[in-house]
């Protein structure tokens, strides 16, 4: 039996996609497709008398991959799209990717194609949960995202802001007891006892250093100090310190450089580290408090072994996190005529100032070893088997390559000695808020804007979680729609690989790869 020829074959240019699959466009609906895609359609300019809206042409079988039109292949070269449809059988348009064209004769060429399988099957399957290894995410609030990721963020920090907890201004406390004959005078002070009498002179009034001296000249036979050492001057218990994340008054995070997504605010990139100058740091993650800011508490004790304890409020869920906490304990121990616990304390000071070790530190220095998910080529899938994609490429690039060192230079020496930090008058804690450098802050912002972040979760995939574009990349993807199998495969395959997805608006300007723009959270899941 006869058919009359009567498909439809629209030959486009300017079409913004490309057989690699790194961008696509998101229409909310069939016709919104139709209508930008015809928007498209090669205009007749004079002297080209030529339409590109060819009509009653054979049947185009999308398999076949090959059409035969009359038009001359130099009218064609600045085409790279074509869209058909088999109207004696059906209503639905195909869509394809121009790979070739052929000169048969001055009338007429062979256009070789690959069918584009998302477009042609954009609203013919759906999603289903899928293991999504990266996407742009459906909110950005300060620490909603916080799953790590493996990129280089150089390899040192820079400090934006030090705030010093000065415990400079001290006294000199001290104990006497009688000898083991004598009678025994405990006291008990802040909860410890003691078993001979304190005693405590402010070191910078020279009065009492006069009355320290006369204490100490007047020691019997039947008396013996235990110790004498500099201490804080007054028993504190007070909010010392708050670091902002994003940073306060004219200090910027970042150099002279705001990111736009704020993942650059957690850690591995903007982190607060404390020293206590004695040869112990810490590092505190502004995700884990419970505002955007790190506020830190002081208490401090003049009596017995004097000690100064630092700790952040609010972290970690913890009112206070006496965990999170850093001691200082290394105050510079006096000297008397008898001087036995001085001399016990210069041989055993480091294993108490050392308890906190560097490689404890260094154990929490690293960025993380969550793999980026870059798949190796993928089989199957028309040219997608040998396909090295875009973010691979790029993910390779910015690939962690080294860790942080989160210590700051000023903070590395271990100062055990306490009479030079009382001489520098260093004597207490120094809060560093650091981030990365500059450079890197640019490089990283990029990718995150570009790529979004990590999920490494089973979810439905996001496709217009964002105003412009919206980055998927999944790991296993599962669909479900009625096409070739061939086609679903291959449309998983492009999910694995990493896609774009560019939001189609009426009325606006499609503008597919343009980072510049504001790409806004929508907050819509799913699509």
């Amino acid at each position: 039996m006869f058919i009359e020829p009567n498909s439809t074959i629209k030959i486009l240019r300017d079409v913004p996609l490309d057989i690699t699959y790194e961008h696509t466009i998101y229409f909310d609906n069939i016709t919104d497709q139709y209508n930008y895609f015809n928007s498209k359609v090669k205009p007749t300019t004079f002297p080209d008398t030529n339409s590109y809206t060819l009509t009653k042409q054979s049947y185009t079988r999308p398999s076949s991959n090959q059409i035969r039109i009359e038009i001359v292949s130099d009218k064609l070269y600045d085409c790279n799209y074509i869209m058909f449809q088999n109207t004696n059988f059906g209503s639905k348009w195909f869509y394809a990717f121009i790979k070739k064209i052929t000169y048969i004769n001055n009338q007429v060429s062979v256009i070789d194609f690959e069918l584009d399988v998302m477009q042609t099957w954009f609203f013919n399957y759906h999603l289903k949960m899928s293991f999504v290894d990266r996407e742009h995410s459906s909110s950005d609030n300060l620490f909603d995202n916080i799953i790590e990721e493996s990129l280089d963020a150089g390899a040192e920090y820079e400090t934006a802001e030090k705030q010093d907890v000065s415990l400079n201004d001290m006294v000199i406390c001290g104990e006497i007891a009688p000898y083991a004959s004598g009678t025994i005078n405990g006291v008990v002070v802040d909860n410890v006892y003691y078993c001979g009498t304190p005693f405590i002179y402010d070191i910078n009034d020279p009065n009492d250093i006069a009355n320290l001296n006369t204490l100490l000249s007047n020691v019997s036979d039947s008396q013996q100090i235990l110790s004498m050492y500099q201490a804080p001057k007054t028993k504190i218990h007070q909010s010392v310190a708050t670091i902002s994340c994003k940073g306060s008054g004219t200090i910027s995070n970042f150099g002279t450089y705001t990111p736009k997504n704020n993942k650059l605010y957690i850690y591995p990139y903007n982190v607060v580290v404390v020293s206590n100058n004695a040869g112990n740091s810490a590092i505190y993650k502004f995700e884990n408090s419970e505002f955007s800011d790190i506020e830190f508490m002081l208490d401090a004790s003049n009596m017995g072994n004097a000690e100064a304890f630092l700790y952040p409020h609010y972290y970690r869920g913890v009112n206070d996190d006496y965990e999170s906490g850093l001691t200082l304990n290394n105050f510079p121990v006096c000297g008397w005529l008898t001087d036995t616990y001085k001399a016990w304390w210069a041989q055993n000071q480091s294993s108490y100032v050392n308890n906190w070790t560097w490689g404890a530190v260094e154990a929490l220095l690293g960025v993380g070893q969550i793999a980026v998910g870059i798949n190796e080529d993928i089989p199957g899938g028309g040219g997608l088997g040998k396909l090295a994609s875009g973010f691979k490429q790029i993910a390779t690039a910015v690939s962690k390559k080294n860790d942080v060192k989160a210590i700051p230079p000023q903070a590395n020496g271990h100062f055990v000695k306490t009479t030079l930090n009382a001489r520098m008058n260093r004597t207490g804690f120094s809060i560093y808020h650091q981030h990365i450098k500059e450079e890197y802050a640019r490089i990283i912002d990029d990718f995150f804007t570009k790529y979004g972040y990590a999920c490494k979760r089973v979810k439905y995939p996001n496709r217009k979680s964002r105003r412009y574009w919206t980055f998927i990349k999944t790991i296993g993807c599962v669909i479900e729609g009625n096409m070739p199998c061939d086609d679903e495969k291959a449309i998983c395959d492009i999910y694995d690989n990493g896609i774009t997805f560019w939001k189609y608006t009426s009325g606006e300007t499609l503008k597919v790869g343009d980072y510049s723009q504001n790409n806004t959270v929508t907050g819509v899941e799913g699509g």
